[in-house]
C-alpha cells in the first residue's frame, strides 16, 4: 500500500502481516553466539566508562542492552540432546550446557533488578527445557501466565511438556481449559510472537491441542 500511516493510528483489521522465511541471519550457526559475546563486552565496557564515545552508564540505564544479551542466548537454539545444535561449540555438548545454563542466570540476575517483564519467565523457561530441566521450564511458562493471563503462548509451552515430556496429561488439561476464553492478542494491541504464531485466534499450537 502507498498510504502513509501515522504511529498510533488505526490502520483497521484489513491489514497482514506475513512474514516470507526468517532472514539472513539463521545462516550463521554461530551468529547469536557471537552477539551474546559482543553484547556482553560492550555492557561491561559501558558499566566502566570504556566503550568508545558513551559515558559511563548505570546498570538502570542498560536495561535493553541487557535484555537482548538475554535474548541472545533464547535465539540460539541449542538443545543439549540435539546433535547437529550442539555440535557448533567448542566443548560439544558440555558446551552448550554452559551456554544454556548463562542464559538461565542471566535472566534470573535481570529478573531480580527488572521483575515485571513477563516475558523474561518465557525465555527462562525455554532455557530449561534446553537443559531438559522440564519441571522449572513448566514453572517459569505458567509464571509468565500469570503476570499476562491474557497470553495463551506460555502456557501452551508448559502443557506440551507435561503432556510429551513429564507424562502428566492432568495438569496438562487442567491448564489447557484455563486458555478457553482468551482471544487473539493482536487484538488488544500486544504482538509479541505475532510473526511465529500467526494469531489464529491464540496460537496454532493451541488448535493442535483441542
Amino acid at each position: 500500500s502507498n498510504t502513509n500511516y501515522r504511529m498510533n493510528d488505526d490502520i483497521g483489521y484489513g491489514f497482514m502481516h506475513i512474514t516470507r522465511g526468517r532472514g539472513n541471519s539463521w545462516n550463521n550457526p554461530i551468529k547469536y553466539l557471537k552477539d551474546t559475546i559482543n553484547l556482553e563486552k560492550q555492557v561491561a565496557e559501558q558499566f566502566h566508562g570504556q566503550f568508545p564515545g558513551v559515558p559511563k552508564q548505570s546498570l538502570q540505564e542498560m536495561e535493553c542492552y541487557l535484555y537482548y544479551i538475554g535474548m541472545s542466548y533464547f535465539y540460539h537454539t541449542s538443545h543439549i540432546d540435539n546433535p547437529s545444535e550442539t555440535s557448533v561449540f567448542v566443548f560439544g555438548r558440555d558446551g552448550a550446557i554452559e551456554h544454556n545454563r548463562r542464559g538461565v542466570n542471566h535472566w534470573t540476575m535481570y529478573l531480580k533488578h527488572f521483575p515485571d517483564k513477563y516475558l523474561s519467565y518465557y525465555f527462562r523457561g525455554n532455557l530449561h527445557y534446553r537443559l531438559n530441566e522440564f519441571e522449572l521450564s513448566c514453572a517459569d511458562y505458567i509464571k509468565c501466565y500469570e503476570a499476562n493471563s491474557k497470553r495463551n503462548e506460555s502456557l501452551i509451552e508448559a502443557i506440551d511438556i507435561y503432556n510429551r515430556n513429564l507424562n502428566r496429561p492432568d495438569l496438562a488439561f487442567n491448564w489447557l481449559v484455563k486458555t478457553i476464553d482468551n482471544e487473539c492478542a493482536i487484538k488488544y494491541n500486544d504482538t509479541d510472537f505475532v510473526q511465529t504464531d500467526l494469531y489464529i485466534d491464540t496460537g496454532i499450537r493451541y488448535f493442535e491441542y483441542w
